[in-house]
């Protein structure tokens, strides 16, 4: 059910997110509300899961953050139309090209895969589960986003004074919802977790061993970003 994402389409978002991260729980409704979300949005493709390629995490990780959303759409009363489904008809398109796809033929693959969903499934829209790298804002050693803070590692002072402040690498779950036409009707984030160490004034990236070993910052990334529903 996941998909390491070379699509040209969202390479710029998964990357790197620098966004500001709301703290009002009605924001994560664009054009609508919560009430009027759960009637036009009842049905919903589960498109496979966006992973950014500097974020890493194991399938095992990957698997929990797929699970754990879906069902909670599902206890929330959404009827959910599997990944596989999805998966089944964009394989379809990816037979017709040669192995190694570019970004144009993945972005091509991608659209016709939409319309071809549409055209056999009559959903209300899309529900897209993103791991993303972002931009977390700190000040003073501590990160703030998502719904979360943490305490960069460091080492030294370097010239850094009381008051500074920038942005450092952190990964976050991302769930959009979109209608048919692609707007977005839902968009949330949960923080995970910081990606960099401060050694002085240079960020280092932080073992790879260390990233991923917190579950209770996963699944409260998870409850987070479930939060408006």
């Amino acid at each position: 059910m996941t998909k390491q994402i070379s699509n040209a389409l969202l390479l710029v978002s998964l990357l790197f997110s620098t966004q500001s991260f709301a703290q009002n729980l009605k924001d994560a409704y664009i054009d609508t509300n919560k009430k009027t979300f759960k009637k036009e949005f009842n049905h919903l493709a589960i498109m496979p899961l966006q992973v950014a390629p500097t974020v890493k995490p194991p399938e095992t990780i990957r698997q929990l953050i797929i699970t754990e959303i879906t069902n909670k759409f599902i206890k929330s009363n959404f009827n959910l139309l599997p990944t596989e489904k999805i998966t089944a008809i964009e394989n379809q398109f990816k037979n017709l090209y040669p192995n190694n796809l570019n970004d144009k033929q993945n972005t091509t693959i991608t659209e016709h895969t939409q319309r071809e969903l549409f055209f056999q499934y009559n959903v209300d829209g899309t529900l897209t589960i993103q791991i993303l790298a972002v931009g977390a804002p700190f000040s003073k050693d501590k990160a703030v986003w998502g719904g979360t803070s943490q305490k960069i590692k460091h080492r030294g002072d370097g010239l850094f004074s009381k008051g500074y402040e920038g942005y450092t690498s952190a990964s976050a779950i991302r769930v959009i919802v979109a209608d048919r036409s692609g707007k977005v009707a839902y968009r949330w984030e949960g923080g995970i977790e910081v990606m960099k160490s401060r050694n002085g004034t240079k960020f280092e990236d932080l073992p790879k061993e260390s990233l991923w070993q917190n579950e209770k910052r996963i699944r409260n990334a998870i409850k987070y970003v479930l939060k408006p529903l």
